[in-house]
């Protein structure tokens, strides 16, 4: 009798020990998701990655991706780290809650420059790069990244859609709806060329431009870097019947290869047919370019 409750309490043991080592293994290889209520609409959580992150609870289009999985866009998210420098610099232009430049900077040791025309926004970006520690390799800028640099120009905001603000004139629609504009404010513009003459800038590893169909402005703004040869590679949204005429060719001009990143965060080489077929479509790409 003895020795069966000896072995019993020697299963039971066992049997605890293990079950405790799968736990910490659990534990140690996974980031626990953290969400905490600041006050004045502010939420403070937690990227996949661990980094810290401010949002604004008002917006319903990025901050409850960030709120309740700490991700946004997996698929363009898989590309960008990638292809981040170990140690370059980076550009994170349309940075909205700074998703994009956060993750370069706990990913990599580069240096991130953040542009985000809407002041409430670039405020909270400010405040997560510092809380991170990142504060000497992050830089935030509350401007407008355009083709010229000094105007001042009108940032539309929708309602509930804070990342959506757009220095496109027109309408904002969500599912066919027009969406109410909360606030419209002046913001100073830069184009990148000029910013990077500025900052003594020589070389950008990686930049990451998402502004609402104000894509090919903020290229423009960049054609002396990408003439150069000193921008390594784009990423970039598409948005059909959005840009000039010339904006196409220019494109396939400028770039020595073009891709569009699929939804399983593959690139695919995509041609300037491809891209036209999409003009009559109510969609958007990411693409992906390289300068060789």
């Amino acid at each position: 009798m003895l020795e069966s409750l000896e072995w019993f309490m020697l299963k039971t043991i066992k049997r605890i020990k293990q079950i405790n080592r799968i736990v910490n293994e659990l534990q140690s290889s996974m980031i626990v998701k953290k969400c905490i209520y600041m006050s004045d609409g502010i939420a403070l959580t937690t990227l996949w990655d661990g980094s810290k992150v401010y949002v604004n609870c008002k917006d319903r289009s990025v901050a409850p991706h960030l709120l309740l999985n700490g991700e946004w866009e997996m698929d363009i998210t898989k590309v960008f780290i990638e292809k981040l420098p170990k140690q370059g610099i980076v550009f994170d232009c349309g940075a909205n809650h700074g998703y994009f430049g956060l993750l370069a900077l706990s990913q990599s040791q580069s240096a991130v420059h953040f542009f985000e025309a809407n002041k409430s926004l670039s405020d909270l970006v400010l405040d997560s790069v510092a809380l991170n520690g990142w504060i000497k390799r992050g830089t935030v800028n509350n401007l407008a990244v355009s083709d010229r640099s000094g105007d001042e120009v009108t940032l539309t905001v929708p309602k509930g859609y804070l990342g959506g603000a757009s220095l496109v004139s027109g309408g904002f629609k969500i599912g066919g709806s027009d969406l109410e504009i909360s606030e419209s404010a002046k913001v100073t513009t830069t184009s990148i060329d000029d910013y990077c003459d500025l900052n003594n800038i020589k070389y950008i590893d990686l930049i990451k431009i998402d502004v609402e169909s104000y894509e090919e402005q903020v290229l423009k703004g960049a054609s002396r870097l990408i003439s150069d040869k000193r921008v390594g590679c784009i990423m970039f949204e598409y948005t059909p019947k959005s840009y000039s005429d010339t904006y196409l060719n220019w494109m396939f001009e400028s770039f020595s290869y073009i891709g569009m990143i699929a939804k399983d965060g593959i690139i695919k080489k995509i041609d300037r047919k491809k891209i036209a077929s999409i003009n009559d479509l109510d969609d958007w790409l990411m693409l992906y370019c390289e300068i060789q």
